[in-house]
């Protein structure tokens, strides 16, 4: 299976002007604008752009091998993308300028972005998706009552900003909700900006509501727009995406798909599917029920009790949070005063319910796996009709 690591080892020679800018680049710089480039490019006013291959010199001389080893899986991997990187030709020479960093608990906020300039024609302006703190995932969770939260406000300002004072031609790009605020940024800035947009691409990103989709002025620029997620998306599934949405083989199973590198690749673009497996489409038809079903206060009433649970008890982050089972989950939800009982109770019923048929599925996807080992294809049906009814 080849992925982002092989274009760049094959295709890490060629120039931009040789290889012309390709989904896959756009996939590399969504991963790089997750690390923390504070000391080692300037703000976001100030003008001074450094190359690549010096922004990986610095950054190894500011870090140490063993702080670089303590990041969280997300970044590590983009240090080491971004070593690799700096020692091609298509990459070493590309230059960064007005880095951001901006989270703000108190108003559940955070942003982060990067300029990344491709010869002078071209700057790739990339955000950063969601990464393990419990206020980045909140706000993930926000946009399914909360529209527009205040990093796509942050998102659109940044875009207008840089991309005015840089005067070039603009691709837009992010993974995860990095995604989100790219594709959001791009259908509101103002209409001379959009004359300069080459290309949006958002990766595994959270969509938006109906009526988003619906506005002239994304419509006005639909086409420019590509959208990508892994057959078992999860991230993804949140609201809704145009139906331009390309669907690509990951060799991960169900979260982990939304690491990048288990996505496959074929010369200068992903190995595409058909379509989302069961499990993605189980989450999407679950989580988009409920933002249907319930209003926007109760909405925002679970999701502020559900993550004020995690913090009162102490848990702040992803890697906290896989150290509790979800029984555990239960009993800090339910013993949760600051919401109505009745409400809670609601609530938890509904958590258990999804716990159980995702349950379900998982046993049902994997004996359908073996059996797709095992047996004939008009057996395997067969024998899945007889689980679908139990």
């Amino acid at each position: 299976m080849a992925n982002i690591i092989d274009y760049i080892n094959e295709y890490g020679e060629m120039d931009f002007s040789e290889l012309e800018f390709n989904e896959l680049d756009a996939l590399i710089f969504s991963q790089l604008v997750y690390i923390d480039y504070s000391n080692e490019v300037g703000d976001a006013y100030d003008e001074v752009r450094i190359s690549l291959k010096e922004v990986n010199s610095e950054y190894r001389h500011n870090h140490t091998a063993e702080e670089i080893d303590k990041e969280i899986s997300i970044v590590n991997r983009a240090i080491q993308l971004l070593e690799l990187c700096a020692e091609t030709k298509r990459f070493s020479e590309v230059k960064l300028t007005r880095f951001i960093n901006n989270v703000d608990s108190q108003i559940d906020k955070q942003f982060s972005a990067v300029n990344f300039h491709i010869g002078d024609d071209i700057a790739v302006i990339a955000y950063k998706g969601t990464d393990t703190s419990i206020t980045g995932v909140r706000e993930a969770a926000m946009l399914s009552y909360m529209f527009p939260v205040p990093a796509q406000i942050e998102g659109l300002y940044y875009l207008q900003e840089t991309a005015m004072r840089s005067g070039r031609n603009i691709i837009v790009c992010g993974h995860s909700k990095g995604g989100n605020l790219a594709t959001f940024a791009a259908v509101n800035c103002s209409n001379s900006l959009k004359k300069k947009l080459i290309a949006v691409y958002e990766f595994d990103a959270p969509g938006f509501p109906n009526e988003f989709l619906e506005r002239y002025d994304f419509t006005e620029i639909k086409d420019k727009i590509h959208s990508y997620i892994p057959q078992t998306s999860i991230i993804g599934c949140v609201l809704n995406h145009s139906d331009t949405l390309k669907i690509v083989k990951s060799v991960n199973a169900n979260l982990k798909q939304h690491r990048v590198d288990s996505w496959e690749t074929d010369g200068t673009s992903f190995v595409f599917e058909s379509e989302t497996d069961e499990v993605s489409k189980f989450i999407k038809g679950y989580l988009n029920g409920l933002i249907e079903e319930l209003s926007d206060d109760e909405l925002e009433d679970f999701f502020y009790s559900f993550f004020k649970t995690f913090e009162d008890s102490g848990i702040n982050d992803y890697d906290s949070l896989k150290q509790m089972d979800v029984s555990h989950m239960f009993k800090l939800f339910s013993s949760y005063k600051g919401i109505d009982p009745e409400k809670r109770a609601g609530f938890m019923l509904a958590l258990k319910s999804i716990f159980k048929d995702f349950q379900a599925l998982l046993i049902k996807e994997k004996i359908t796996s073996k059996l797709k080992k095992d047996k004939a294809p008009d057996e395997i049906e067969e024998e899945t009709e007889t689980l679908d009814k139990e």
